[in-house]
């Protein structure tokens, strides 16, 4: 067997066989989402937590409200219910007030009493999930409410449904930190001096000589993909500093969560990899220097690269 074909099925075996390649079960709306609800131009945050409950699912969610407390506002008398439907059906409310009041609402709170620099954390009953729409409800005190959210990649988009009508919620995965994985994608954003065609590039932390970077796939010059994936985050620790040989001791899908730089722009791999010739080029941050490179596959059993070869990019 060739070196090309060593270095396309052990790539291709050994991320497809790795359990984050396909997501299974109700495992992928587990987590924290940030979800935010609006009502007439006014907008409440949520953070949804969804976990493991015996078997099936169990959630939270917290909710908070810095806004002045409903005790210091002379707002007409009514029940929150009433106010709610007023607010749904176009009414007038005091301004400022709604989002505080639909708070306390999914609280399961009454209409009495101060909320100001409080959270509010609820448990979530009959948590289903059926591989596309998440769904849970809650009993307050002003009723039931339900909640029906479909599932587009990274997003939750839906309604919450309330015995006064329905209001439009829309929410994002919340990226969990982990030690090999810091961060929701791998690389920096690049200073714009440098000219560079990518809006993200790999990076060497010096602390634990490691270079955290996307690679994306190519076979014979054209796109590709391993396992089903086209652009792959790679962790590349230092095998040998004086030989420069890194190993690829972690890999996963890039940026799962669609997460934005902070320019609020989507991240772009810098890397390259070539299947048939085991060649990767990268353009890699180390410092206050950044250099073109290129390396070798020269063990593809345990996915050990050598660098080759690298240029100094100097800012324009």
């Amino acid at each position: 067997m060739t070196l090309k074909r060593d270095v396309k099925f052990a790539l291709f075996f050994l991320l497809l066989n790795s359990s984050w390649v396909f997501a299974a079960g109700n495992s992928i709306v587990l987590g924290e989402w940030a979800l935010e609800m609006s009502i007439q131009e006014e907008k409440i945050s949520v953070n949804l937590i969804i976990t493991e409950d015996s078997g099936g699912l169990g959630g939270t969610w917290v909710s908070s409200d810095s806004a002045s407390s409903l005790s210091d506002v002379n707002s007409e008398a009514g029940s929150l219910g009433q106010q709610l439907a007023n607010a749904l059906s176009a009414g007038d409310l005091q301004a400022g007030l709604l989002g505080q009041q639909l708070a306390n609402f999914l609280s399961g709170g009454g209409s009495e009493g101060g909320l100001a620099d409080q959270q509010l954390t609820n448990a979530l009953s009959d948590v289903r999930f059926d591989g596309e729409t998440l769904t849970f409800f809650r009993q307050t005190q002003q009723g039931p409410v339900e909640v029906d959210l479909t599932l587009e990649g990274n997003t939750l988009r839906g309604v919450l449904s309330l015995q006064q009508g329905a209001i439009s919620v829309f929410g994002r995965k919340v990226y969990a930190s982990t030690n090999e994985w810091p961060s929701p994608y791998n690389g920096v954003t690049p200073d714009l001096s440098f000219g560079l065609a990518f809006n993200n590039i790999g990076m060497f932390d010096t602390g634990d000589s490691t270079i955290y970077t996307c690679v994306r796939i190519f076979t014979n010059g054209q796109t590709g993909a391993v396992g089903q994936l086209s652009e792959i985050d790679i962790n590349l620790t230092a095998v040998s500093l004086d030989e420069a040989t890194f190993q690829i001791t972690n890999f996963r899908e890039f940026n799962t969560i669609e997460a934005l730089n902070e320019n609020y722009d989507s991240p772009e791999c810098s890397g390259k990899f070539e299947t048939e010739t085991g060649v990767y080029t990268d353009v890699i941050k180390a410092g206050g220097s950044v250099f073109d490179t290129t390396w070798s596959l020269i063990d593809p059993i345990n996915l050990v690269l050598q660098l080759d070869s690298y240029r100094e990019l100097i800012s324009n």
